[in-house]
């Protein structure tokens, strides 16, 4: 069951966003993530502080389907996904909490998504 007093708007939020960095060509029990893809994830999460939006490089050895259910159950309200294609396309793949994948976007773009989300208040 959802409350809609848990579902806060980004502004709120003590963490905005959470990056998971990962590859769909993985196909072991021990994820092991190429380093580029933490320091693509960590370079984003620099430019977005520069915009006051906060977020998190989740690093831990889980499958990307684990990262995302984890950060859907603490409610962080984006979730950015980094694999080969973002990286490869200096791109970032966003999931909005409660409606899902938003597609691939530049991060200007994604800025400004949030600014909008938090002008609206």
């Amino acid at each position: 069951m959802v409350r809609w007093s848990d579902l806060f708007p980004s502004s709120s939020n003590t963490l905005q966003v959470n990056f998971h960095c990962g590859s769909h060509q993985i196909n072991s029990w021990f994820f092991r993530y190429p380093k580029r893809f933490n320091d693509y994830a960590k370079g984003i999460q620099t430019e977005l502080a520069r915009y006051d939006i906060r977020g998190l490089v989740d690093e831990r050895n889980e499958s990307i389907g684990k990262k995302i259910r984890d950060t859907e159950l603490k409610r962080i309200p984006y979730m950015l996904i980094i694999g080969d294609k973002e990286v490869e396309q200096n791109t970032i793949s966003v999931r909005r909490q409660g409606q899902g994948d938003l597609g691939s976007m530049t991060l200007d773009a994604f800025v400004k998504v949030v600014e909008a989300e938090i002008a609206e208040g």
